[in-house]
Protein backbone atom coordinates (compact mmCIF):
# COMPACT_ATOMS: atom_id res chain seq x y z
CA UNK A 1 0.00 0.00 0.00
CA UNK A 2 1.24 3.38 -0.88
CA UNK A 3 0.44 6.77 -1.82
CA UNK A 4 -0.87 6.76 -5.34
CA UNK A 5 -2.08 10.66 -5.81
CA UNK A 6 -1.66 13.86 -4.07
CA UNK A 7 -4.89 16.17 -4.09
CA UNK A 8 -5.29 19.81 -2.91
CA UNK A 9 -7.54 22.39 -2.99
CA UNK A 10 -6.61 25.91 -4.64
CA UNK A 11 -8.70 28.44 -5.37
CA UNK A 12 -7.80 30.18 -8.92
CA UNK A 13 -7.46 33.78 -7.71
CA UNK A 14 -4.97 32.64 -5.85
CA UNK A 15 -1.68 31.43 -7.97
CA UNK A 16 0.36 32.52 -5.09
CA UNK A 17 -0.20 29.89 -2.95
CA UNK A 18 -0.84 27.03 -6.12
CA UNK A 19 3.23 27.61 -7.30
CA UNK A 20 4.68 27.46 -3.83
CA UNK A 21 2.79 24.62 -3.06
CA UNK A 22 4.12 22.84 -5.88
CA UNK A 23 7.51 23.94 -5.62
CA UNK A 24 7.64 22.60 -2.05
CA UNK A 25 6.53 19.13 -3.30
CA UNK A 26 9.02 19.21 -6.26
CA UNK A 27 12.12 20.06 -3.51
CA UNK A 28 11.27 17.03 -1.97
CA UNK A 29 11.32 15.07 -5.25
CA UNK A 30 7.75 14.54 -5.55
CA UNK A 31 6.63 12.28 -8.78
CA UNK A 32 4.49 15.65 -10.10
CA UNK A 33 2.62 13.18 -12.31
CA UNK A 34 0.22 11.93 -9.52
CA UNK A 35 -0.33 15.40 -8.40
CA UNK A 36 -4.09 17.29 -8.74
CA UNK A 37 -4.84 20.20 -8.36
CA UNK A 38 -8.82 20.44 -7.03
CA UNK A 39 -9.83 24.39 -7.95
CA UNK A 40 -11.68 25.74 -5.12
CA UNK A 41 -15.66 26.44 -4.93
CA UNK A 42 -15.53 30.56 -4.97
CA UNK A 43 -18.45 32.41 -5.17
CA UNK A 44 -16.88 34.89 -6.55
CA UNK A 45 -17.08 32.53 -9.80
CA UNK A 46 -20.55 32.18 -9.43
CA UNK A 47 -24.04 35.08 -10.04
CA UNK A 48 -24.18 35.70 -6.89
CA UNK A 49 -24.47 33.74 -3.93
CA UNK A 50 -27.68 32.45 -4.56
CA UNK A 51 -26.67 31.12 -7.98
CA UNK A 52 -23.63 29.35 -5.74
CA UNK A 53 -25.62 27.70 -2.95
CA UNK A 54 -28.37 26.53 -5.71
CA UNK A 55 -24.76 24.63 -7.41
CA UNK A 56 -23.56 23.63 -4.28
CA UNK A 57 -26.99 21.93 -4.06
CA UNK A 58 -27.26 20.08 -7.21
CA UNK A 59 -23.71 18.67 -6.13
CA UNK A 60 -24.72 17.31 -3.11
CA UNK A 61 -29.03 17.01 -2.98
CA UNK A 62 -28.92 15.56 0.15
CA UNK A 63 -27.00 17.82 1.77
CA UNK A 64 -29.05 19.58 4.42
CA UNK A 65 -29.05 22.90 6.22
CA UNK A 66 -26.95 24.01 3.34
CA UNK A 67 -28.40 27.76 3.55
CA UNK A 68 -27.37 27.64 7.32
CA UNK A 69 -23.98 27.61 6.39
CA UNK A 70 -21.82 31.12 6.46
CA UNK A 71 -20.78 31.92 2.34
CA UNK A 72 -17.37 31.61 3.04
CA UNK A 73 -17.74 28.31 4.75
CA UNK A 74 -19.60 26.48 2.15
CA UNK A 75 -17.46 26.93 -0.38
CA UNK A 76 -14.52 24.84 1.85
CA UNK A 77 -17.20 22.50 2.42
CA UNK A 78 -17.97 22.44 -0.97
CA UNK A 79 -14.49 21.73 -2.22
CA UNK A 80 -13.73 19.48 0.29
CA UNK A 81 -17.00 17.32 -0.14
CA UNK A 82 -16.25 17.14 -3.69
CA UNK A 83 -12.33 15.87 -3.23
CA UNK A 84 -13.54 12.94 -1.08
CA UNK A 85 -15.84 11.98 -4.06
CA UNK A 86 -13.38 11.77 -6.82
CA UNK A 87 -11.31 10.01 -3.87
CA UNK A 88 -13.81 7.40 -2.99
CA UNK A 89 -14.41 6.65 -6.76
CA UNK A 90 -10.45 6.83 -7.78
CA UNK A 91 -9.79 3.37 -6.01
CA UNK A 92 -6.53 4.91 -4.78
CA UNK A 93 -4.92 6.01 -1.66
CA UNK A 94 -4.52 9.67 -1.97
CA UNK A 95 -2.65 12.22 0.48
CA UNK A 96 -5.09 14.92 0.71
CA UNK A 97 -4.42 18.84 1.19
CA UNK A 98 -5.46 22.35 1.54
CA UNK A 99 -2.77 24.96 -0.51
CA UNK A 100 -1.75 26.32 2.81
CA UNK A 101 -0.45 22.87 4.53
CA UNK A 102 3.05 21.27 3.77
CA UNK A 103 5.16 18.39 4.91
CA UNK A 104 8.85 18.20 5.88
CA UNK A 105 9.32 14.38 4.54
CA UNK A 106 9.25 12.81 1.11
CA UNK A 107 6.39 10.39 0.18
CA UNK A 108 8.49 7.80 0.95
CA UNK A 109 8.50 8.15 4.04
CA UNK A 110 4.94 8.27 4.65
CA UNK A 111 4.91 4.81 2.61
CA UNK A 112 6.71 3.55 5.01
CA UNK A 113 4.43 4.36 8.01
CA UNK A 114 1.22 3.06 5.78
CA UNK A 115 3.06 -0.11 5.85
CA UNK A 116 2.44 -0.60 9.13
CA UNK A 117 -1.13 -0.43 8.89
CA UNK A 118 -3.21 -3.08 7.51
CA UNK A 119 -4.24 -2.46 3.59
CA UNK A 120 -7.37 -4.71 4.07
CA UNK A 121 -8.75 -2.39 7.14
CA UNK A 122 -7.00 0.91 5.75
CA UNK A 123 -9.28 4.13 5.80
CA UNK A 124 -7.00 7.04 7.09
CA UNK A 125 -4.11 8.77 8.71
CA UNK A 126 -4.28 12.16 10.31
CA UNK A 127 -0.85 13.66 9.16
CA UNK A 128 -2.41 16.99 11.00
CA UNK A 129 -4.15 17.48 13.69
CA UNK A 130 -5.54 20.02 16.31
CA UNK A 131 -3.94 20.88 19.89
CA UNK A 132 -5.95 18.08 22.10
CA UNK A 133 -5.43 20.87 25.10
CA UNK A 134 -7.76 22.98 23.14
CA UNK A 135 -10.82 20.50 22.00
CA UNK A 136 -13.11 19.16 24.27
CA UNK A 137 -12.86 17.05 27.35
CA UNK A 138 -14.22 13.78 25.50
CA UNK A 139 -11.19 14.14 23.32
CA UNK A 140 -8.40 15.07 25.67
CA UNK A 141 -9.71 12.04 27.76
CA UNK A 142 -8.78 9.86 24.44
CA UNK A 143 -5.47 11.45 23.91
CA UNK A 144 -4.23 10.19 27.79
CA UNK A 145 -5.27 6.62 26.71
CA UNK A 146 -4.90 6.26 23.03
CA UNK A 147 -1.96 3.64 21.92
CA UNK A 148 0.04 3.73 19.40
CA UNK A 149 0.21 0.59 16.63
CA UNK A 150 2.04 -2.46 18.07
CA UNK A 151 5.28 -1.92 16.31
CA UNK A 152 5.42 1.26 15.33
CA UNK A 153 5.48 3.89 17.77
CA UNK A 154 4.96 6.60 15.47
CA UNK A 155 1.24 6.16 14.71
CA UNK A 156 -1.56 6.69 16.53
CA UNK A 157 -4.56 4.25 16.59
CA UNK A 158 -7.35 6.31 16.02
CA UNK A 159 -7.79 9.73 15.04
CA UNK A 160 -5.94 12.47 17.68
CA UNK A 161 -8.29 14.87 17.85
CA UNK A 162 -9.96 17.71 15.04
CA UNK A 163 -7.62 18.00 12.11
CA UNK A 164 -8.51 18.39 8.50
CA UNK A 165 -5.10 19.87 6.44
CA UNK A 166 -3.62 16.77 5.50
CA UNK A 167 -4.68 13.31 5.33
CA UNK A 168 -3.96 10.33 3.87
CA UNK A 169 -7.13 8.34 2.38
CA UNK A 170 -8.18 5.03 0.89
CA UNK A 171 -11.05 5.07 -1.16
CA UNK A 172 -13.12 3.27 2.26
CA UNK A 173 -11.98 6.82 4.32
CA UNK A 174 -13.43 8.95 2.10
CA UNK A 175 -16.52 7.40 2.05
CA UNK A 176 -16.03 7.27 5.98
CA UNK A 177 -15.48 10.66 6.06
CA UNK A 178 -18.48 11.64 3.65
CA UNK A 179 -20.81 10.05 5.69
CA UNK A 180 -19.41 11.93 9.06
CA UNK A 181 -19.95 15.33 6.92
CA UNK A 182 -23.84 14.23 6.02
CA UNK A 183 -24.40 13.45 9.73
CA UNK A 184 -22.91 17.08 10.91
CA UNK A 185 -23.60 19.10 7.65
CA UNK A 186 -23.22 22.71 9.22
CA UNK A 187 -19.58 21.55 10.44
CA UNK A 188 -16.54 21.21 9.27
CA UNK A 189 -14.19 18.54 8.87
CA UNK A 190 -12.14 18.58 11.49
CA UNK A 191 -15.51 19.17 13.72
CA UNK A 192 -16.68 16.06 11.75
CA UNK A 193 -13.49 14.21 12.94
CA UNK A 194 -13.37 14.88 16.28
CA UNK A 195 -17.34 15.01 17.35
CA UNK A 196 -18.38 12.28 14.91
CA UNK A 197 -15.91 9.52 13.83
CA UNK A 198 -13.06 9.71 16.64
CA UNK A 199 -15.38 8.65 19.16
CA UNK A 200 -16.21 5.69 17.41
CA UNK A 201 -12.95 3.88 17.39
CA UNK A 202 -13.04 3.29 13.74
CA UNK A 203 -10.92 0.70 12.88
CA UNK A 204 -8.52 1.81 9.93
CA UNK A 205 -8.07 5.16 11.46
CA UNK A 206 -4.82 6.48 12.62
CA UNK A 207 -2.53 9.34 13.66
CA UNK A 208 0.79 10.67 13.48
CA UNK A 209 1.76 11.04 16.35
CA UNK A 210 5.05 13.88 16.17
CA UNK A 211 2.99 15.95 13.51
CA UNK A 212 5.90 18.53 14.02
CA UNK A 213 8.27 16.00 12.65
CA UNK A 214 6.53 15.28 9.37
CA UNK A 215 4.43 18.60 8.57
CA UNK A 216 5.66 22.17 7.88
CA UNK A 217 7.57 23.62 5.44
CA UNK A 218 11.62 24.35 4.95
CA UNK A 219 10.99 27.02 2.33
CA UNK A 220 10.43 30.41 3.15
CA UNK A 221 7.17 31.48 2.28
CA UNK A 222 5.91 34.92 1.06
CA UNK A 223 4.32 37.27 3.01
CA UNK A 224 1.24 36.78 0.75
CA UNK A 225 1.14 33.15 1.55
CA UNK A 226 2.26 33.49 5.39
CA UNK A 227 -0.25 36.72 6.24
CA UNK A 228 -3.40 34.10 5.97
CA UNK A 229 -1.93 30.82 7.42
CA UNK A 230 -3.67 31.38 11.07
CA UNK A 231 -7.19 30.62 9.38
CA UNK A 232 -7.71 29.39 5.67
CA UNK A 233 -11.36 30.74 5.69
CA UNK A 234 -10.41 34.34 6.15
CA UNK A 235 -8.43 34.58 3.24
CA UNK A 236 -8.91 31.95 0.63
CA UNK A 237 -12.65 31.37 1.33
CA UNK A 238 -14.43 34.28 2.36
CA UNK A 239 -16.56 36.20 0.39
CA UNK A 240 -15.90 40.10 0.74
Amino acid sequence: MKIERIDYINLDRRPDRNAFFRKHLKVLNTDMSIVYRFPGKDVRNFDGIADFRNAARRDFPTWENLDQIEVGSLGYLWSIRSVLRTLEKSGSISMMFSDDNYIKRPISDFNRLLKKTPAETFKCLQVHWCTVENCDEATILHAETQQTVEGCPEIYRNFRSAGDNINIISPAGANLLLQGMDEMPTFNLEGVIEKALLPRNVPGCYSIVNQEAWRGTHLEKPASISKSDKNILDDSYNFT
